[in-house]
């Protein structure tokens, strides 16, 4: 199987400032890590850890939280559009994305029904 490639730091709700897991050192800063599916379920089941399929330079340039419903499904939608395509970690079965994965971009947490409402919008416009 092919290697995957993902993004991991440590949890900033531990307070620790490194950890160590799979024999990899972690900080608060996020690490580009290219690992078997194993050792990314490993680091992905542990609790100290935060791991984001997404790039966390796309988190950098993250929207600010939208207060109104309209500005929060366009941000979304906004996120939908800028998802890879070719990753299928970031897509349901349906074809609508992962609310993780929009999740992992945008900081903030939005519900299924945000995601569902930003989605049917953004197929309708295609």
């Amino acid at each position: 199987m092919a290697n995957k490639v993902f993004f991991v730091r440590v949890n900033a709700k531990t307070g620790e400032g490194k950890f160590f897991r799979c024999g990899l050192e972690f900080s608060r800063e996020w690490r580009e890590v290219e690992a078997d599916e194993a050792t990314a379920n490993r680091l992905r089941e542990e609790q100290m850890l935060e791991v984001s399929d997404v790039s966390p330079s796309a988190s950098d340039s993250a929207p600010s939280v939208p207060t109104d419903p309209a500005g929060r499904v366009a941000a979304i939608k906004d996120v939908i559009a800028s998802l890879d395509k070719s990753n299928a970690d970031l897509w349901l079965g349906s074809g609508a994305p992962k609310v993780s994965a929009i999740e992992a971009v945008t900081g903030w947490t939005l519900s299924g029904a945000e995601r569902d409402a930003a989605w049917s919008d953004s197929q309708a416009a295609q």
